[in-house]
């Protein structure tokens, strides 16, 4: 509950985008709320949150007077809900960005079940039950370890590569990724077992685990080059999907139309618009050039900017401009120095 009223604010919020955010949800309206309520970096952090679980955390809220309806389906802090915001002293998920670490449950399953592979290995066990049952990360796991057999002492190798990475992470997170490994004659300490040795409650503990394993992937991927056996096993940094990503080459590398590109794809020109509109959030570095429309209309866009006037677009649709070049720009200018490419 005390996580939930932390995604509120003293200006209203839409709670369905708040939502939607978590389980990772990517539609470009969802995506702009995100990026104006500042909590892009939460993107699809809780795929599997119940939705009745966070519309009756939200009217718990509403009943205690932290929150109160603004309008439909929107929300803001009250004067007693802001208060106890600013008391709420919980781990926060400061390394964990959903942009780029679309694949964060299969980093964490692929590395768990490799070291408990290479641990038995080692011991030359090979009657096990595997660590996690599903096929993709066992497939997976599976490819990587014929293919790093080839490297010369690979078992002292990978070892080496874990304790790199450990003595690089603040050192709770290494001592409890540590406690939470599997391997020969060892089983990871269970959650509730850490909230005891913590004196954490189990949401805490579990954002603190879920951020510990998003240091680690972050400094895999700063000394990937150190890296070797690791770099082959973890999922590649993805920050949009292959069809949004092909999107944009088409439209700023090939300099097709949305029409040419709809055409050329058997697609709505309305999905194009969507994949654009989504890699203008995600990854503004790549169409930070692109301009939507005359000078004349980029002028206007940027007046209303200048005056605060663009969060109303009507007047801007009255004039002739389209709903997407209007969010575009929009886009372009919250982005503005928001995001470094180096991220």
């Amino acid at each position: 509950m005390k996580y939930m009223l932390c995604l509120f604010a003293q200006q209203p919020r839409r709670a369905n985008a708040l939502q939607y955010i978590l389980i990772g949800k990517r539609t470009s309206s969802n995506l702009f709320a995100a990026l104006r309520y500042h909590c892009l970096s939460l993107l699809q952090i809780d795929p599997n949150l119940n939705i009745n679980y966070f519309k009756n955390s939200v009217d718990q809220l509403v009943d205690q007077h932290y929150l109160r309806i603004t309008e439909k389906g929107y929300y803001q802090l009250t004067a007693e809900g802001q208060l106890y915001q600013e008391q709420i002293n919980l781990p926060q998920p400061t390394h964990y960005d959903g942009r780029w670490m679309r694949q964060f449950n299969l980093m964490k399953n692929v590395v768990s079940l490799s070291i408990q592979v290479i641990s038995q290995v080692k011991h030359q066990q090979h009657n096990y039950v595997p660590l996690i049952n599903d096929l993709q990360t066992q497939w997976r796991v599976k490819h990587w370890f014929h293919q790093i057999k080839h490297f010369d002492n690979w078992q002292q190798l990978f070892v080496n590569e874990l304790t790199l990475i450990l003595s690089k992470l603040p050192a709770k997170y290494a001592d409890l990724l540590a406690n939470r490994f599997t391997g020969y004659q060892t089983v990871g300490l269970p959650l509730r077992q850490l909230t005891t040795f913590y004196h954490l409650s189990l949401p805490a503990m579990q954002v603190m685990v879920l951020d510990a394993w998003a240091a680690f992937w972050q400094i895999a991927r700063q000394y990937q080059q150190q890296l070797p056996l690791l770099s082959l096993l973890l999922p590649p940094v993805q920050y949009l999907t292959d069809n949004v990503a092909q999107t944009v080459t088409q439209f700023r590398d090939n300099h097709l139309s949305i029409a040419q590109i709809s055409n050329y794809r058997h697609l709505q020109p309305s999905t194009i618009r969507e994949h654009l509109l989504e890699a203008a959030i995600i990854t503004p570095f790549l169409l930070k050039d692109v301009h939507l429309g005359t000078a004349q209309q980029l002028q206007q866009l940027q007046e209303a900017w200048d005056n605060n006037q663009l969060c109303d677009y009507h007047p801007l649709l009255s004039s002739g401009l389209s709903f997407f070049q209007i969010r575009f720009f929009h886009i372009q200018r919250l982005t503005a120095n928001d995001y470094n490419k180096t991220n």
